[in-house]
């Protein structure tokens, strides 16, 4: 009798035991499986910032790329900028001067052309004293104080005449360098124009690449 109680205790305790292992080994098995999902998640996680992190590489490398190209367009657009500026400055310079030498030759031009009517009517009004009244009334003199006055006549005449021309010739070398100071003038107006033009238009381009 005491063997069988015996015996029967030993299998409760066996049982108890087993019963005791079992409960912990789901214990343990449900805390590895919950440590197999976090580890998982967290692969997971770590694989996406990864991937986020290449891409945000490459952003800042494309973009640190444009930046450069950006300041090299920069560095010429400002280059072109200066040199088109001091252009504009010299063309103004050119135009100013040319300006002021065609309001000289005009003014020139209108003093020569005074003389020259002066001088004509000068001697078209001596030509006719001489001719009318002084030649006529020296009629009655001796011959040879009339051919004597005759020729000095002549000679003013002939310097005059020789005034006229000489001023005549300087007129017209005048006015033909006028016109082509007109011409030079209007050619340096439509290039200050076209400069002028380009400008603004790099200024624009300028302020946009600026942006």
């Amino acid at each position: 009798m005491g063997s069988k109680e015996h015996d029967s205790l030993l299998c409760n305790n066996k049982t108890s035991e087993k019963n005791n292992y079992e409960g912990k080994f789901n214990t343990l098995r449900i805390i590895s499986l919950k440590a197999i999902n976090e580890f998982e998640d967290l692969q997971k996680k770590c694989e996406d910032n990864y991937a986020k992190y290449l891409e945000e590489r490459e952003n800042y490398l494309r973009t640190k790329k444009e930046l450069e190209i950006l300041k090299e367009v920069s560095g010429e657009a400002l280059g072109e900028y200066e040199n088109l500026h001091r252009k504009f400055a010299i063309e103004q310079e050119c135009r100013d001067k040319a300006e002021e030498y065609a309001k000289q030759q005009v003014k020139a031009n209108k003093q020569l052309k005074r003389q020259s009517a002066i001088l004509l009517n000068t001697l078209v009004a001596k030509a006719v004293d001489f001719d009318l009244e002084e030649l006529a009334s020296q009629t009655d003199s001796d011959s040879s104080s009339s051919t004597e006055d005759h020729g000095i006549c002549d000679k003013q005449i002939e310097g005059l005449k020789q005034q006229v021309e000489s001023l005549q010739i300087k007129t017209d070398d005048l006015t033909q360098k006028l016109h082509l100071t007109e011409e030079k003038f209007n050619h340096e107006i439509q290039e200050h124009m076209t400069t002028k033009e380009a400008l603004e238009n790099n200024k624009v381009n300028f302020k946009q690449l600026n942006r």
